[in-house]
This record gives structure tokens, C-alpha cells and sequence, in this order.
């Protein structure tokens, strides 16, 4: 028999807490084994928005047999042989849509040491990733005590008290300051404003604050190299909605992956980050610049150091130069000569990502500074 631990009965009894759904405690989850698996969905779900689940189509990874009701608490289903208990009101996305990850988690960082999901619910993302050895130790975080509750007896059914940390936290706030993670994973509420009747911490996130928290603090979480990689729904974002929430939060926007091989609708979307490190740019794109060279020092151009750069130097001075990009010592930035630069001709020097500093375009045969550019 699967039953509420005593901590998780009293978290319930207390009310700060109702079922995320709406529903009350002896709602869905507790009518019967016909009940329970016509809300469980196997097939499309509908938006069932007054019970929480999903937007969009949900496509179950699980066929009715995989599917058991357990006394009146919950519902087990299996998962590459972990059994994990959950209720309707806690599902999220994460049986269905959510099971994307494991392909794409094993395709981008193979097995990981230490992974965390964030916003677990019944961590059916985490579980799934454990069971397929895409991780060597698993940490679990939610809000919801019921979730909680339900990870505990997954752990206890399994036997994973060695494999599993969980933590019952708002946000990442009560999260040991020691802890560290290889790999995040998060299926978070995929809209900043209500999408129902009734309030739900699955599908709201009002003015994208539980974001705009996890984005702020992840980052001292994780270990050197260590990733983040998080679905989103373009039915409630962009991927621009989050990048300076992502930069702010000392990470590096490494890529928005879009995934067709999947469960999950064409609307989907990943956005992966990783701790920033200074001077490291993911390749956005080149931008383009001209640096007009002129007499007098020329034009002072600012640049962002997050590049790459394709700049191109117009020569106004009046007269032939031998242009050489150095920093402020004298340093040369290039290898290679640019060669002669005729009068009112231009050219493109090789891409650059420049550090932060300053820097100067020096004609080589005269000495006289033509130019000069500042990163910061």
C-alpha cells in the first residue's frame, strides 16, 4: 500500500498548502481506479487547466498496464524499472513532454555526476534520468509538500536513499549552501499570467518571478562547467524573455534548443545556460563595425566584449597606411601584417573577441595612432 507519510499528512492538515490543482485532498486522486486513470490521461490531456497538468497535447511515455492505482494516495508508474508515485493534481508535463530530457540530456552531457531537478513536482524528469544512469546522484526540489511526499515514497518503494537528496524549498532559498550540481533540469510554470479559473503554481508564474529567483541563485550551485538546461512553452515565452535574467545571474546563454525528435508539441523549447567565465563567448553571430582611421587619433569606437567582432577599418586619412591592431601597451592583437591600406579603401581584419581594455590602430610605418577602440 502506498500511504502519506506522517510529516506530509501534516503539512496537508495544515492548509497552508492545498492541492495545486484547486481540487480538495479527498478530490480526483482519491475516486477509485476508473477515475484515476481518465484524469491520468493516457492520450491527449486537453488542457485540463482547473486540474493544472499541462498546456498543449500531452503524449504518455506509459500504456495502461505501466499504470496502477495504489490504495487511496497515489498512483505508480514505472520508469526503466524505478516505480514512482504521483497523483493527477501533481502532473505537469513531466510523465509526458517531460520525458524528453532523457534522450536529450544523454545526447548533450552523456552521465553527470550530480543532477538536480528544479520545480520536481513527483520528479518524474529526475526519476526517468536516474533510471536511464544519466546521473550518478540525484537532488530533488519543490515548493509543494505534496510533491514532496510523493518523492519520499518513491524513494522508499525503490530503495534510493542512497542515490536521492530531496528539499522541500521555495525557490532555491532553503537549498544547504554547499551543495553542488553538475546538471540542472527544470520543467518550471510556463506562463506569467493565469491560464485558468483557478491559480496554479504549476502552469503560473506571475511576472516570471519563480524564474527570475532559480536564474538569480542557480549559478552558485554549480560546479566548474556545470550546465542548466530548462523547457519552456513559446505558448507562454520567448527565449528573450529570460537571457537577461540569464546574464544578470553570472551564466552564459550557451543555446535555445528546439527538439522535434520528441514527445513534446512543436511550441517547446530549451534554453541552456552555464556559468559564465570571463572572456568565454557562445558564438551568437558576428556583428559588424567600421572604424573609421583618420588624422588626429581617428574615431574611438566602443565595443562589448562578448563578440565576436568582424570590424572593418575605412581609411580616411588621406593617404596610404599600414594599419597594425595593438592593445594599450603595444602589444600586437594579431599575428599576421594587414598590408598597405590605400587611400579612402577599406578592409575586414579576422574575427576577434577582444578582452576588456583599451586598444589602438597604429599606422605601422609612421608610429601615428589612427584609431582607437574601447572594450568594456
Amino acid at each position: 500500500m502506498v500511504r502519506r507519510g506522517d510529516a506530509g499528512r501534516a503539512a496537508w492538515r495544515g492548509g497552508d498548502h492545498g492541492p495545486v490543482s484547486g481540487q480538495g485532498a479527498g478530490g480526483a486522486a482519491r475516486r477509485g481506479t476508473r477515475a484515476h486513470l481518465k484524469i491520468a490521461g493516457i492520450g491527449p490531456l486537453s488542457r485540463q487547466r482547473d486540474s493544472g497538468p499541462v498546456a498543449g497535447p500531452f503524449i504518455s511515455l506509459l500504456n495502461l498496464a505501466t499504470i496502477r492505482p495504489m490504495a487511496d494516495d497515489y498512483l505508480v508508474s514505472e520508469f526503466n524499472g524505478i516505480k514512482l508515485a504521483w497523483s493527477p493534481e501533481l502532473d505537469g508535463g513531466g510523465r509526458g513532454f517531460g520525458q524528453d530530457y532523457v534522450p536529450l540530456v544523454r545526447h548533450l552531457f552523456g552521465k553527470v555526476g550530480r543532477l538536480a531537478e528544479f520545480c520536481a513536482g513527483p520528479a518524474y524528469i529526475g526519476f526517468s534520468l536516474l533510471a536511464h544512469d544519466c546521473c550518478e546522484h540525484l537532488v530533488l526540489i519543490d515548493v509543494n509538500p505534496r510533491a514532496i511526499d510523493a518523492i519520499h515514497e518513491t524513494i522508499r518503494m525503490n530503495g534510493l536513499a542512497e542515490k536521492v537528496t530531496v528539499y522541500l524549498s521555495d525557490g532555491l532559498g532553503a537549498i544547504p549552501p554547499t551543495e553542488r550540481w553538475d546538471l540542472v533540469v527544470a520543467n518550471p510554470p510556463h506562463f506569467r499570467e493565469p491560464v485558468g479559473d483557478v491559480p496554479s503554481i504549476i502552469t503560473d508564474d506571475p511576472g516570471w518571478r519563480v524564474h527570475r529567483d532559480f536564474y538569480g541563485g542557480v549559478g552558485g550551485f554549480l560546479t566548474p562547467g556545470g550546465s542548466v538546461l530548462v523547457q519552456e512553452n513559446s505558448e507562454g515565452s520567448a527565449p528573450e524573455d529570460f537571457l537577461q535574467m540569464i546574464e544578470d545571474g553570472g551564466l552564459t546563454h550557451t543555446s535555445t534548443l528546439w527538439y522535434g525528435g520528441g514527445q513534446a508539441g512543436p511550441g517547446f523549447y530549451y534554453l541552456w545556460s552555464r556559468k559564465a567565465l570571463p572572456g568565454l563567448v557562445f558564438d551568437p553571430g558576428v556583428r559588424p563595425a567600421d572604424l573609421k582611421l583618420g588624422p588626429g587619433g581617428g574615431q574611438l569606437l566602443d565595443l562589448d566584449p562578448r563578440g565576436p567582432w568582424a570590424l572593418r577599418l575605412v581609411n580616411l586619412t588621406g593617404r596610404p597606411v599600414r594599419p597594425r591592431l595593438t592593445d594599450d601597451a603595444g602589444q600586437d592583437q594579431f599575428w599576421l601584417p594587414f598590408g598597405e591600406l590605400g587611400t579612402e579603401s577599406a578592409t575586414e581584419l579576422p574575427r576577434m573577441a577582444l578582452r576588456p581594455g583599451g586598444y589602438q590602430v597604429r599606422d605601422e610605418t609612421s608610429g601615428t595612432v589612427l584609431a582607437r577602440i574601447r572594450v568594456s
